[in-house]
């Protein structure tokens, strides 16, 4: 091959890899206490704080109360007054940093080869230098719960911080729950009798899932007893069957919502609902088997065609009328995760509660993918991931002021910002 050729092909793979590196420094580990004093400190664990403050050492939340702080030489004082304090927000099901373009393959990271590979693990391929990572943050995202996709058991989520160098920097929880895509129309399964209500159209049955959960099953016996190797599928199966971790479950209609529930139970399966487009439908089980709802995609078009425009926009509402527990999510592939409050905003402006919305992508998200311990609250002893706005993050005009991440004080600079600077300063020069 001539050298020329050669030296052609090498620049544009190198091309391919540099759109994917952002160029913010990730932040360093706080190094002094920082009290954040005057805001309006909403906690979503009790009622907002008027003139509140928020004292945050070594990462953690040390102190919330309000008028002025404690006094101390060491502290770093930050006046917030007139401004916001939340904590960060949580999105749930991205592909955010396994996907970068459409257009380039080699940042498809999303995607593994095979139907049935509960080994993979999401965080694994997460590209830390993502040019979505500090777009997403911008709008107050500061913790994702990443999906991989692909087949029926696709592999395990990951949950992560949206700043550091290394994947181990992102990483809070690499094992975040198993992801199942649930098959249209269930039929008969050979073990266990009807899980769905209809027959007629028949594609696929449980029977792959059942063997699955036989063998991670058999295989751990026979592991303790020293009669198995290690396998590393059979494995990555343990923390779900034990219920330490979730089963999300992709779902959108009343067949599947329903079926998808029985089969979990019946396995002692923890089951999470991803979708459910028809979860009100099914509001009685879900509740009374305490399985929360992801809803994927609030600004999206109706299942049907003959359903109501806003199926979509209304379905958080109706799903917190009806009582049963659910989060907001976008359904997307990284590139638009910064809509996520935007989602929300939608869901208020067709009947949902504005605190309920707020509750539904910060507390409740925490609280659905396993980290309502450390996050999704401001309370003492929780990590300080936190967001001060001009305004509620579920209104467009809102502008994110400032943002930690376990008390490491993180930039909001990102491609859009930049270009936005340049740009502004282009019709400056302009005198425009």
């Amino acid at each position: 091959m001539p050298a020329p050729l050669i030296t052609l092909i090498v620049s544009l793979c190198l091309t391919s890899v540099c759109v994917a590196q952002s160029r913010q420094i990730p932040a360093p580990k706080q190094t002094m206490p920082i009290a954040i004093h005057g805001a309006t400190i909403h906690t979503l664990a009790g009622e907002p704080i008027e003139d509140g403050y928020v004292i945050i050492s070594n990462g953690k939340i040390e102190l919330v109360g309000q008028g002025m702080p404690p006094i101390a030489d060491d502290v770093y004082f930050i006046d917030a007054k007139g401004q916001h304090l939340y904590p960060g927000l949580v999105s749930i099901g991205t592909q955010l940093g396994l996907l970068e373009t459409g257009a380039t393959d080699v940042t498809h990271d999303h995607n593994e080869l095979g139907t049935i590979t509960p080994e993979v693990k999401a965080v694994i391929a997460v590209n830390p230098d993502s040019d979505h990572l500090p777009v997403t943050r911008e709008t107050g995202i500061l913790t994702a719960v990443i999906f991989p996709s692909g087949g029926r058991v696709p592999g395990r989520s990951s949950a992560i911080r949206l700043d550091g160098w290394t994947n181990e920097d992102l990483t809070i929880l690499d094992d975040a729950g198993l992801v199942i895509d649930w098959p249209n129309n269930v039929r008969r399964s050979s073990r266990g009798g009807p899980f769905g209500s209809s027959e007629s159209a028949e594609d696929a049955s449980t029977d792959e899932l059942d063997d699955l959960i036989e063998q991670a099953k058999d295989w751990k016996q026979a592991y303790d007893a020293g009669e198995r190797d290690h396998d590393l599928a059979m494995n990555a199966m343990q923390k779900v069957l034990h219920g330490e971790v979730p089963a999300y479950i992709k779902a959108q209609t009343i067949q599947q919502i329903n079926s998808a529930v029985a089969w979990a139970k019946r396995h002692k399966l923890n089951p999470v609902i991803i979708g459910g487009s028809n979860a009100p439908e099914c509001a009685e089980l879900l509740i009374s088997e305490n399985v929360p709802v992801i809803c994927n995609g609030v600004m999206s078009l109706p299942s049907r065609r003959d359903l109501p425009f806003d199926q979509q926009f209304t379905l958080p509402k109706r799903l917190h009328d009806a009582g049963v527990t659910f989060c907001i999510a976008t359904g997307g592939n990284g590139a638009h995760e910064r809509r996520l409050p935007f989602h929300a905003g939608k869901a208020v402006a067709y009947g949902l509660p504005e605190d309920a919305a707020v509750d539904a992508i910060i507390k409740n998200a925490a609280l659905i993918c396993g980290l309502g311990d450390s996050h999704g609250t401001i309370e003492r002893g929780k990590v300080a991931t936190l967001i001060l706005t001009d305004g509620s993050p579920l209104d467009i005009r809102t502008n994110v002021q400032r943002a930690w991440i376990d008390g490491r004080e993180i930039s909001l600079e990102s491609r859009h910002t930049e270009l936005n600077d340049k740009y502004r300063e282009k019709y400056n020069q302009l005198g425009r």
